[in-house]
């Protein structure tokens, strides 16, 4: 029986409801004692698994392919039930649908934990940090896109299973109390939604923040450069006319004061080349141009 649909299917003597839940290797150290710690549980994305629940007048019977730990959970209820004749089929199903949406509260803890601080890192974390930070708000949001699809098909199952329990020609199905209990979960499945939501809309923020802040830091840089090169630009305008002199002197030509004895010529010439790097560089730095 491999039925990925969450649904609920009614028969003569019983109703079958079909349900996705998580699994992954954290149940099995919950099963042997061992907390779960929080980094343990965001480290790691849980596969779904399919649980049927077979509901009879006086029992219920579950298969679930991949195995999960919710039985095990809704045995130590029974067991430290107060008023063991409340027990009963619907009672049962009642308690696997409870724990199975209880599921993913460890995971909606570690969301938030992860969101907001994420959110927090954005504003204050340094240019390489921010770059680090996208990965892991896209790594978040996958995981909230994946629980809020897991979360969505139990909605629709719950909502027309209230609303099967509320009919009057309703067969098999729970009645009394269990249909209030049955809207506290529903509540609780809502109220969860909204949360992922939520978390998701401040995930989605960060990250857009976390993309403009390197935007910015991206265009200041770009800004800065462009600044250094317009000041390369300008030295090199003011040193292209004198490379062309000492070019013309350069060559096989008469030049002025070759035949003088002396270096006052060459300490002329030097000068009226300092003086114009002087003039030039004065009027580009009265002009904000370097």
């Amino acid at each position: 029986m491999r039925e990925p649909r969450e649904k609920v299917e009614v028969f003569r003597n019983y109703y079958l409801i079909s349900f996705q839940t998580l699994v992954n290797f954290t149940d099995e150290s919950e099963e042997k004692g061992r907390a779960r710690s929080p980094a343990s549980i965001f480290s790691s994305t849980p596969s779904s698994a399919g649980c049927y629940i077979l509901v009879f007048k006086n029992g219920a019977v579950t298969f679930s392919p991949s195995g999960n730990g919710h039985i095990s959970r809704v045995r130590d209820r029974i067991r430290r039930l107060p008023d063991p004749s409340i027990l009963s089929g619907d009672w049962v199903c009642y308690a696997l649908i409870d724990d199975i949406i209880d599921s993913f509260e460890p995971y909606m803890q570690a969301v938030e934990r992860e969101s907001e601080s994420i959110e927090d890192q954005v504003f204050i974390a340094r240019v390489d940090d921010v770059r680090s930070l996208i990965p892991r708000a896209e790594n978040l949001r996958k995981k909230i896109t994946y629980l809020i699809r897991a979360l969505s098909g139990k909605v629709d199952v719950l909502n027309g299973f209230v609303k099967r329990c509320q009919a009057k020609d309703k067969p098999l199905f729970p009645e009394g109390d269990l249909i209030m209990y049955l809207g506290d979960v529903q509540d609780h499945l809502v109220t969860t939604m909204s949360s992922l939501s939520h978390f998701d809309e401040i995930v989605g923020r960060s990250q857009s923040n976390c993309l403009a802040q390197i935007s910015a830091n991206n265009l200041r840089l770009s800004l800065n450069i462009n600044e250094v090169l317009s000041k390369v630009t300008v030295l090199a305008t003011i040193f292209v006319p004198l490379h062309m002199v000492t070019g013309l002197f350069g060559m096989n030509v008469t030049v002025p004061g070759q035949d003088v004895p002396g270096l006052a010529w060459f300490f002329g010439i030097v000068g009226c080349f300092i003086a114009f790097i002087v003039v030039c560089c004065t009027i580009a730095a009265r002009y904000k141009l370097l």
